[in-house]
């Protein structure tokens, strides 16, 4: 009986060292046992009713006092999946425990059958027990006072209920909510991906239902393990465990856009999820670069301030969004001249956003100055008041002293045409302005194919005149200056800056087009070409690493990737070491032309003309870069003092707790956290300004508005005795930003609130 005798035996042994003296019942613990004879099982189903046994060996039956219960547990708790049986297999009548009396069992070895529809782990539990609740098996279970209870093994035995013979299967039902207003609906799914929430901090967010199943059956108290490929995603939990209905429950948000994949573990499957979020609400514009000369008044040629446009997440917005009327990114924000030399009467003046495709950083303000001295222009976020500055000096031009030409590049590809050049003349002080009356324009060199009256150049496209130099001058009245330009090599591969990164970290890597002799080269301001990122493959990583590959940026920039031949990808590697990618981009010509002599067509005159360019980019995993400290400020109910960042403070009034809600002193808590209160007496209006947010409440109204999006909080602002305002700890948090945790003491009442960033 596959020693079960030696099994009661060492039971009987164990049990006699750990149990208190037993009352002398006809069937007591003392010899009597409960082990298991077949360990493992499928789940029961209608053509393979395979089940548990165990063995409930009985030194005497019980008496007619005494009732035998046996209880199946998983997890430590009463199962509602198992049914015990005593004459054969069935998944029939009462779940979770089997009731015997003195006809139901022999002396000796009674087989016990466990069988389930759910795989897992089942334990059992016997016991002998008297009393006048033994009929209840609740009371029983739950251990009444007026029950005598002996267990035959105190440990319980255990066995397996294993999945059919089949693959693990995982059924995502992903919702999406997005915004604070926003409700929880299905989220969209095209192109394998799962889309759209906001990059916003946790606000917007997937929330992922995981349904886990193995030959039909739900897999209950399996481990799930969850993953992100790369920062700037998180998912709320990493482990988990599958529920009684087979299921884990979880949330990714994102405080960076992009497309991140989450992978899901569970009992040797693994899946791939990929979930899109989209760039924050914008947080701030700042001034990317501004004319460092000092600019003649009423400059002919207007002074270009270029800016970079941010989300709340500190993220660089993309240009297509920034030039696109409709989404209204630039309408929340103001530009103006904060400061000007007294002479000047443009203090005030509001200044005109504009937006160049061939600019870098695509927005650009135009100012030109009335007065000399120095000018600040502010840029500034109407909602959050968050800044950028920048500060441009004006002067009288004087005596032309001499004149400066040039391009936008140095170096054009083979059948560019280039902008127009810029013409300054300077005074002997290097006060710069723009070239006026009669000027003239003249090259020498070969590998022009038109060269226009404003100083414009296509240049040929044949390979023969490959870095040629074109030498061009200028002539303005009596002044004259020439530039050089390059005529880049036609394009022949991709060459990738060596870069580093941290584990987990996306290591962005820089690409130049070069020419077959490794020169910087470019395809031109040609949009006859298309761009497509062909593959990214991954040669070398780290022994056992989980590498990503992202090209997409190429694409996205396509036409800086055409006009300047540069771009970027991005790496992430969870091990450290060396990753080496080999990635291929294909540019196809959208019509028939003529290259070389070679006429280049299909057989219908169509996508004549192909180019491959690879290269191979390299990037040095180090370890993962330790995170920044988080920000926490913790109140105790009833007291006014509190800690924030390890510092102790002092309230005003102290936290409590009112109606089921835990509210803090709003003053107290911004102050420590670097934020700024002002109060406005008249409006009773409460403004909150602190890290790129902006939060405004007025008294006994229930509207929050954080950056200018209002919330409709479930109480109004309230004043306290002592004149102090105060707010749910929700509301608080989501005014500056934090998240909260609450902590409980004895009797079950809230003792404290943590506030963290």
């Amino acid at each position: 009986m596959k020693n079960r005798k030696l099994f009661a035996i060492i039971t009987l042994v164990a049990f006699m060292l750990t149990m208190m003296p037993l009352m002398a019942f006809a069937t007591s613990a003392s010899s009597s046992s409960i082990s298991v004879d077949d360990s493992t099982a499928k789940v029961f189903n209608t053509t393979d009713k395979d089940a548990l046994e165990f063995i409930l060996d009985l030194d005497e039956v019980p008496t007619a006092e005494q009732t035998i219960y046996v209880f199946a547990e998983r997890n430590g708790s009463l199962s509602d999946a198992d049914y015990i049986t005593l004459k054969e297999a069935s998944v029939s009548g009462t779940a979770g425990y089997l009731k015997l009396s003195k006809t139901d069992v022999q002396k000796g070895e009674n087989t016990l059958y466990v069988a389930s529809k759910t795989a897992g782990t089942v334990t059992l539990k016997a016991y002998v027990v008297t009393g006048e609740d033994a009929n209840d098996p609740v009371k029983v279970y739950n251990g009444s006072n007026s029950i005598i209870k002996t267990a035959f093994v105190g440990n319980g035995c255990t066995g397996t209920i294993k999945a059919a013979d089949s693959k693990v299967e995982i059924a995502p039902t992903v919702k999406v909510k997005v915004g604070n207003e926003g409700e929880e609906e299905a989220a969209t799914f095209a192109e394998d991906v799962y889309g759209t929430a906001k990059a916003d901090n946790g606000v917007s967010y997937f929330k992922v239902s995981a349904l886990f199943t193995k030959g039909g059956s739900k897999l209950v108290g399996e481990k799930v393990i969850i993953s992100v490929d790369k920062d700037g995603a998180t998912v709320n939990k990493d482990e988990a465990t599958t529920s009684a209905t087979g299921k884990v429950d979880f949330k990714v948000t994102a405080t960076k856009a992009g497309t991140y994949t989450v992978t899901i573990e569970c009992a040797g499957k693994s899946e791939d999820y990929k979930f899109k979020f989209d760039e924050n609400s914008t947080g701030r514009v700042v001034i990317s670069n501004t004319v460092s000369d000092t600019i003649a008044v009423d400059n002919e040629e207007e002074a270009a301030v270029e800016l970079t446009v941010h989300d709340a997440n500190n993220n660089v917005l993309s240009g297509s969004i920034l030039e696109n009327p409709a989404s209204g990114v630039l309408a929340r924000f103001t530009a103006k001249v904060e400061k000007a030399p007294a002479d000047s009467s443009m203090e005030g003046d509001e200044l005109d956003f504009k937006y160049d495709a061939n600019k870098s950083a695509n927005v650009y303000l135009n100012f030109t100055p009335d007065a000399a001295g120095e000018y600040t222009i502010k840029v500034y976020n109407n909602n959050t008041g968050a800044a950028s500055r920048t500060t441009i000096k004006a002067a009288e031009f004087g005596t032309v002293d001499h004149i400066a030409l040039s391009y936008a590049a140095d170096t054009y590809a083979l059948g560019a045409t280039t902008t127009e050049p810029d013409v300054n003349v300077y005074d002997k002080n290097g006060v710069k302005k723009a070239a006026t009356g009669s000027t003239k324009f003249s090259y020498s060199g070969l590998g022009v194919a038109k060269f226009a009256s404003n100083g414009q150049i296509t240049f040929k496209d044949d390979n023969d005149y490959a870095g040629k130099q074109i030498v061009v001058s200028v002539v303005n009245g009596k002044y004259s200056a020439s530039t050089t330009v390059t005529i880049g090599a036609e394009a022949a591969a991709l060459k990738f800056a060596d870069a580093t990164g941290s584990v987990g970290s996306d290591a962005k890597v820089n690409v130049q087009i070069v020419d077959v002799n490794g020169n910087a080269t470019a395809i031109g301001e040609n949009t006859d070409y298309t761009v497509e990122v062909q593959s990214a493959v991954v040669t070398e990583r780290p022994e056992g690493a989980n590498v990503t590959v992202d090209a997409s940026a190429i694409k996205d920039a396509e036409a800086t990737f055409l006009k300047e031949g540069k771009g970027t990808i991005s790496v992430v590697s969870n091990k450290e070491g060396t990753v080496k990618a080999n990635v291929v981009v294909k540019l196809t010509h959208k019509a028939a032309i003529t290259k070389d002599g070679v006429a280049y067509t299909d057989e219908n005159g169509n996508n004549p003309y192909v180019v491959y360019l690879s290269g191979v980019a390299t990037v040095n995993f180090g370890a993962k870069q330790t995170p920044t400290e988080k920000k926490t400020v913790t109140f105790i109910i009833g007291n006014t003092t509190f800690v924030a960042n390890g510092e102790t403070k002092a309230a005003d009034v102290a936290p409590y707790v009112a109606n089921g809600r835990t509210f803090i002193p709003v003053r107290a808590f911004a102050e420590a956290t670097g934020a700024k209160v002002e109060y406005d007496a008249a409006t009773q209006v409460i403004t909150i300004t602190g890290e790129g947010l902006s939060a405004q409440m007025t008294i006994g109204s229930n509207i929050l508005t954080v950056n200018g999006q209002t919330t409709v909080m479930d109480t109004a602002a309230a004043v306290t005795a002592e004149g102090r305002t105060v707010l749910p700890v929700r509301f608080a948090g989501q005014a500056l930003g934090y998240g909260f945790e609450v902590a409980y003491g004895a009797n079950g009442a809230v003792s404290s609130v943590t506030m963290f960033k």
